[in-house]
């Protein structure tokens, strides 16, 4: 999903990412521009949660873009739209295994 064209990846807050079920999760995010640093966050900006931001508050999202700061957003979780074409087809990662147990990933799935 993040290699699509305006979209972008998020490490999510802890509530948000809750022990990784929120991993895969579509959220759009609107900043105002308002907070510290450069390059603000400013308009609407959809994304895709990959990871844990452990030094976010409630509510709080690393960009996966150039920059830097705190900026005020306001995000909600919004449906991840399908992907066309080969790059749309229901996939599985295998993460790892062993004897008694694998590790799998399903995207593209709704």
């Amino acid at each position: 999903m993040a290699s699509q064209s305006g979209w972008i990846r998020v490490a999510a807050n802890n509530d948000d990412f809750k022990n990784s079920l929120g991993c895969g999760m579509c959220v759009e995010i609107t900043g105002s521009g308002k907070g510290s640093g450069s390059n603000p966050v400013t308009g609407v900006t959809k994304a895709i949660v990959h990871d844990l931001c452990g030094g976010c508050g409630k509510g709080g999202y690393d960009l996966y873009i150039p920059g830097d700061g705190r900026w005020e957003i306001e995000s909600k979780a919004i449906d991840c739209p399908t992907v066309p074409g080969k790059n749309g087809n229901l996939m599985f990662r295998f993460v790892d295994k062993n004897l008694w147990s694998f590790k799998l990933q399903v995207r593209n799935h709704k």
